[in-house]
């Protein structure tokens, strides 16, 4: 990795100066001061740190996409940020493995929480993919 990863004795999470910055897009998307549009632009600029050969969704998170209930731009711009080392509304614990080994990312739209997760493919080349889904998913 190209940045500093500043973790307190404690284990308590700290984001680096990188990450930081990211989490500041994550919350200008969340309180709409920023559009997808733009939050993907501004991403764009960073380093992929989060590799995999395809996106999927879920059958449900289809569903709320289509019913509206999740937004496509929204989806598209999460993606990107937890490609590069944001992992949204995830917990302490999360964050702290996410560094190690990144596995999942948790995002809201429209009020409707949904994950971005790590999928492992062994029969793949690629090794592994990303899955949109909802909580009731798991």
């Amino acid at each position: 990795m190209n940045h500093l990863r500043l973790v307190q004795d404690d284990g308590i999470w700290m984001p680096t100066s990188r990450q930081a910055k990211l989490y500041k897009l994550w919350d200008q998307l969340k309180a709409e001061e920023k559009t997808s549009d733009e939050v993907i632009k501004a991403v764009c600029r960073f380093k992929q740190t989060v590799y995999d050969a395809q996106v999927t969704m879920t059958v449900q998170a289809n569903l709320a996409l289509d019913l509206g209930d999740l937004e496509w731009g929204h989806i598209v711009a999460t993606i990107a940020l937890h490609r590069r080392g944001c992992w949204g509304d995830c917990d302490a614990h999360d964050r702290l493995r996410n560094d190690e080994n990144p596995y999942l990312s948790v995002w809201q739209s429209k009020g409707k929480k949904y994950w971005i997760m790590k999928q492992e493919l062994p029969s793949s080349p690629e090794g592994s993919s990303l899955v949109v889904m909802l909580p009731s998913d798991y």
